[in-house]
């Protein structure tokens, strides 16, 4: 007996209960009904694009399952619930599936005989429909060629309806094709939210229900229940893994019922009891720092720059003829050797009077600077370009 048939065993329930396996269980609340009736007005109505977006967890996949196998006799859905192939094997799965045989290997031959079935669906009153789960794996170029595949049209009815599911991001992508492809603007848009905190609690006891619980409000109590609202914010997914486990602590511990204690032991098994508060920091913290395109860019290249360029020298070098250039310095001229004022003032000596000290004079003027203004780098004036005399324009040759 395994571990999960056991624990139905132990609280008298004839099957698992909380299996996100569970094609069968489908918890129709107000959101999952109109999204599902969205969805299949929008096919009959030969919308021709609709679009599916929501959180991981939140049921698009089993929301599409339904939506296929609940079909009206007229509409013939084409299901694939992965999105790691190309264009090519994509198409290959859809010719299987619509049962075209001999459909060859060459693309265009492909899609040459998949036109030709699916001109005859319509002839017969037939809607054939495209069902893509997480089409945000879809690569760019097969995403730009599922969009032109359901531009196929016949008396104005397109020949394959394209519904595509997967996380928000899909709507960006698809937005970066819109200018190409004008059926995105008018595409059918759906998103599925999380449940609500009430919704939590019948998610929760109807399952028990099903599996054969009679009183579902004593095995998880309120307070329970809004435990398990918070740290799941109300993706079924997580409610189910949340619950299978505190019910497999129960049932090791020895408990009839769940505790808040409980809860929390399971949640931290799940790495839900760190991540939660975790999460929603970084997230906040990230949104408050992300830079923009441009702004990313400029700090990387100002990053290159310091580190594999040498230092740059902010203040110029000085220029010839003695003179620092430097704001505030002073204008410094050549230094008298030693030598040189000592033969002076010799001379001055034997000269004497007022012939030395004008001998002096000379010298010095001579040997120092003309100014002592400091010199200032200054923008060239660009000067406008002169007329020149008798010389005309070149001639331009007409077209």
């Amino acid at each position: 007996m395994g571990a999960f048939q056991k624990i139905a065993t132990d609280f008298g329930l004839h099957r698992r209960p909380f299996n996100n396996n569970d094609t069968d269980f489908f918890f129709a609340n107000t959101g999952y009904r109109e999204a599902y009736a969205r969805l299949l007005e929008g096919v009959r109505q030969h919308r021709g694009l609709l679009i599916l977006t929501g959180a991981a967890g939140t049921g698009k996949t089993l929301l599409l399952r339904k939506l296929a196998q609940e079909a009206p006799a007229q509409i013939k859905f084409v299901s694939y619930y992965s999105a790691h192939l190309d264009f090519d094997d994509l198409l290959a799965v859809i010719c299987d599936q619509l049962g075209i045989i001999g459909h060859g290997r060459e693309r265009m031959h492909k899609l040459k005989i998949l036109k030709e079935h699916l001109h005859g669906y319509a002839e017969q009153g037939m809607e054939v429909a495209l069902l893509i789960d997480e089409a945000h794996l879809l690569s760019g170029d097969t995403l730009s060629r599922l969009l032109t595949l359901s531009r196929l049209r016949i008396r104005e009815k397109p020949l394959l309806q394209l519904v595509l599911s997967g996380a928000p991001m899909l709507e960006e992508m698809l937005a970066q094709w819109q200018p190409l492809h004008a059926p995105l603007a008018k595409a059918v848009r759906v998103r599925l939210e999380p449940l609500s905190a009430s919704d939590v609690a019948e998610f929760i006891y109807r399952q028990l229900q099903d599996a054969g619980e009679r009183a579902p409000e004593t095995l998880f109590q309120a307070a329970v229940v809004e435990r398990i609202a918070g740290y799941t914010k109300g993706i079924p997914r997580l409610i189910n893994m949340l619950c299978e486990r505190a019910l497999l602590l129960a049932q090791l511990d020895g408990q009839t019922t769940l505790s808040a204690a409980l809860i929390d032991e399971a949640a931290e098994g799940l790495m839900l009891l760190a991540a939660a508060p975790v999460a929603t920091q970084v997230s906040s913290a990230a949104v408050a720092t992300v830079p923009s395109a441009n702004d990313t860019l400029e700090q990387a290249e100002v990053s290159a720059s310091e580190t594999l360029l040498p230092e740059v020298v902010k203040e110029p070098p000085p220029v010839a003829h003695g003179l620092d250039t430097r704001h505030g310095s002073k204008p410094q001229g050549r230094s008298h050797s030693r030598l040189e004022i000592v033969l002076l003032a010799l001379l001055a000596g034997l000269i004497g009077g007022a012939g030395g000290a004008y001998l002096v004079y000379l010298y010095t003027t001579a040997r120092e600077p003309a100014s002592t203004t400091v010199v200032t780098a200054m923008p060239a004036q660009v000067r406008p370009p002169q007329e020149t005399v008798g010389v005309e324009p070149p001639s331009v040759p007409e077209p």
